[in-house]
């Protein structure tokens, strides 16, 4: 199947991602406990999934959210409210005859993007907890964060807030990470001009 065939499906239905939709019904018909499964299970694969495959970036993302989590919220914030617009914005092009070609991307790389960036929100979050307790185990902070991730759902506005505040911080310091440059690494390693190190 073609990108024309794949249009020539979609344009006619009027409706954004019927996909979307019917998995989104699906999730809605389950109960409390399967929703804080699927939850939990998500955290789960998809942080082992990012530590296995990202290995350095991923555990780069953790320390910088540790080392200066409130710079990661200021930047991951916005970042994050811009994802979420796109991700609606495919969504409500998807639905036109036009806007299509246009919604295949956007729902795609919002797609990706967000669930990653709300484990490692997760996963930043239960390092926060663990690393109180002397623990470094990135593997226990997985877990942790699939766990903390299961409870949110007990209540639907701390599901949303919490899972906001995770995305945020996982897209900051993913941000500061990719985008680092070279530059400061380590938070010993401070430079004046004309770069003499102090």
């Amino acid at each position: 199947m073609g990108p024309i065939d794949l249009y020539y499906m979609t344009a006619g239905s009027g409706e954004p991602l019927t996909a979307y939709e019917e998995l989104l019904g699906l999730y809605e018909g389950l109960s409390l406990v399967e929703q804080g499964v699927v939850h939990g299970a998500g955290v789960l694969l998809v942080g082992v999934l990012l530590i296995g495959i990202l290995r350095g970036f991923a555990s780069d993302t953790l320390k910088t959210s540790h080392r200066s989590p409130f710079i990661s919220l200021c930047i991951g914030l916005p970042a994050t409210i811009v994802l979420g617009g796109l991700f609606y914005t495919g969504l409500v092009l998807s639905g036109t005859n036009v806007g299509i070609f246009f919604a295949i991307p956007l729902v795609t790389i919002s797609g990706l993007l967000l669930p990653a960036v709300v484990t490692m929100g997760y996963v930043a979050l239960g390092g926060a907890v663990l690393g109180r307790l002397g623990s470094t185990n990135v593997a226990s902070w997985i877990v942790l964060g699939a766990v903390l991730s299961a409870l949110t759902v007990l209540a639907t506005p701390v599901a949303v807030a919490v899972s906001f505040l995770a995305a945020a911080l996982g897209c900051g310091a993913g941000a500061r990470v990719m985008f680092n440059g070279g530059g400061v690494r380590e938070s010993t390693d401070r430079v004046v001009p004309p770069a003499n190190k102090i």
